[in-house]
């Protein structure tokens, strides 16, 4: 009889694989051009093996599309350790988030935009189980708005201090999240529909950022009705 079993680490080894080969045709080819047989191909594996070891395609991609955050991770790290606030702390985080984000808007779009049938956080949690290298020197707090899972609850996780300091009202602040994200995806969707080069991009950033800087003072003065 064929063997039917692997070990944890055996199956760890093929997932690390088809990632890393997913991987490599979104650097060479684009996000869009992935298949399943070009991954298995790559990987020297057959087509049907993939879904021994992923719910779906989608899957696969998204967890190849996460090696994307290490470098956001680690320029939002390195720069952290200068601020002394938690407004400077929101703010710089999606001033490092939109230069990233931009720059790659189908990658960012699969990641946190995109239907997926495998809980967001689920997928997030294994990928940095398997590649645990990206969270070295990455602080608990920073840890902890990474593993959120969706945009949403990411925003919220570093909007909420602004609350205990009296920055934003309690009240408004959900309706600020809703606010700010939903802007935010038509601002990636824009730049994904868009032909611009660089300076396209920072000008949607500073767009994007002038309106973050308004919700934010919106948040300190008013209270909801």
């Amino acid at each position: 009889m064929g063997r039917t079993k692997y070990s944890e680490a055996e199956r760890d080894k093929m997932v690390v694989m088809f990632i890393s080969a997913a991987r490599e045709i979104v650097e060479t080819e684009g996000l869009k051009n992935i298949t399943v047989r070009k991954v298995a191909d790559l990987a020297g594996c057959n087509s049907s093996l993939l879904y021994f070891y992923f719910h779906d395609v989608d899957e696969l991609v998204t967890m190849a599309s996460m090696s994307y955050l290490e470098k956001y991770t680690r320029s939002l790290v390195a720069d952290l350790k200068k601020l002394d606030n938690n407004y400077d702390i929101f703010i710089h985080t999606w001033e490092v988030f939109t230069v990233y984000t931009l720059d790659n808007p189908e990658i960012f779009n699969q990641i946190f935009f995109s239907s997926h049938k495998v809980p967001l956080d689920q997928m997030i949690s294994e990928y940095y189980r398997l590649f645990p290298g990206q969270l070295e020197n990455v602080s608990d707090s920073v840890k902890d708005m990474l593993y959120q899972g969706t945009i949403e609850e990411r925003n919220l996780d570093i909007l909420k201090p602004l609350v205990k300091e009296g920055v934003i009202q309690k009240e408004n602040v959900e309706m600020v999240n809703e606010l700010m994200i939903s802007y935010f995806h038509d601002i990636l969707r824009n730049r994904m529909e868009s032909d611009g080069g660089l300076i396209e991009s920072d000008q949607m950033r500073a767009r994007f950022m002038k309106a973050v800087h308004f919700l934010v003072g919106y948040g300190n003065t008013a209270k909801a009705s």
